[in-house]
């Protein structure tokens, strides 16, 4: 099956998108391709898969393939923090950030103000070690 197979509307199954953003971002069994792992990590994000909704938030969060969006780190967080432990503790800490550099906390509250937005494994492992980048 073809990569681009994956992001069909019709047929999406969250959890092969997830894997496949897994294996670009870390190049195993395909050439490691940043941009490509935002991508699959997003579509299966959005068709409600947790974990993908942390690592792409991770990426957004760390700037790690992706250029640095609290904003959107803080959206995929959000989405995910019903369900997940560590969603939480993300969320707390890029909410943090945010108000540390004295920007609002939501992006609603950031278009309010006039500010314009910032231009793994399967099973957790990402998240793990994605927080040596937040220490």
């Amino acid at each position: 099956m073809k990569a681009t197979q994956l992001d069909d509307p019709m047929n999406p199954n969250p959890h092969a998108l997830h894997n496949l953003a897994c294996n670009y971002f870390s190049g195993k069994g395909v050439k490691a391709d940043m941009e490509l792992a935002a991508h699959y990590f997003d579509l299966a994000a959005q068709q409600g898969l947790v974990l993908a909704q942390i690592n792409i938030g991770n990426m957004y969060h760390s700037g790690h393939g992706v250029p640095v969006d609290l904003h959107k780190a803080r959206e995929y967080y959000a989405m995910s923090a019903h369900a997940h432990a560590d969603a939480k503790g993300l969320l707390e800490a890029v909410d943090e950030k945010i108000a540390q550099a004295g920007g609002p906390a939501t992006p609603q509250s950031a278009a309010e103000a006039g500010a314009a937005p910032a231009t793994p494994t399967s099973g957790g492992g990402f998240v793990a070690s994605v927080k040596r980048f937040f220490s």
